[in-house]
């Protein structure tokens, strides 16, 4: 079988929390911010074999992953995007590219939400 680019493993809707934004307001309670974050490698090897060492182990990431944005208390979600992206992209050597998408529910009274998608890669 030929591999056509690599394969996507995706983590949705992320429920975390943190200080997020520019608003005095926003810098005194932490807010809720979703996220989804797409890695983009080659699972090939580890759909072969059924063996978890050949992919990305994705309970791992998802736990670190919400303990770094629990944490965080950036300004900007641009700021955050940029910090998850460096993470998940040096998390595991087989990851290549990584998409994230973050949501900031609460943000706005008269609209749906902001969000934000960037793409990285190695």
């Amino acid at each position: 079988m030929k591999m056509v680019g690599l394969d996507e493993l995706t983590i949705k809707n992320i429920c975390c929390a943190c200080i997020i934004g520019c608003n005095p307001e926003e810098r005194v309670k932490k807010q809720p911010i979703l996220l989804t974050v797409t890695l983009f490698l080659d699972v090939h090897e580890a759909a072969l074999s059924d063996d978890l060492r050949k992919t990305v182990d994705y309970s791992k990431l998802y736990k670190a992953l919400r303990q770094l944005v629990d944490v965080s208390e950036y300004q900007l979600i641009e700021t955050l995007a940029e910090k998850i992206s460096e993470y998940a992209l040096n998390f595991d050597d087989k990851i290549q590219k990584v998409r994230v998408h973050i949501v900031k529910p609460q943000a706005l009274s008269h609209a749906d939400f902001p969000e934000l998608v960037v793409v990285r890669e190695k």
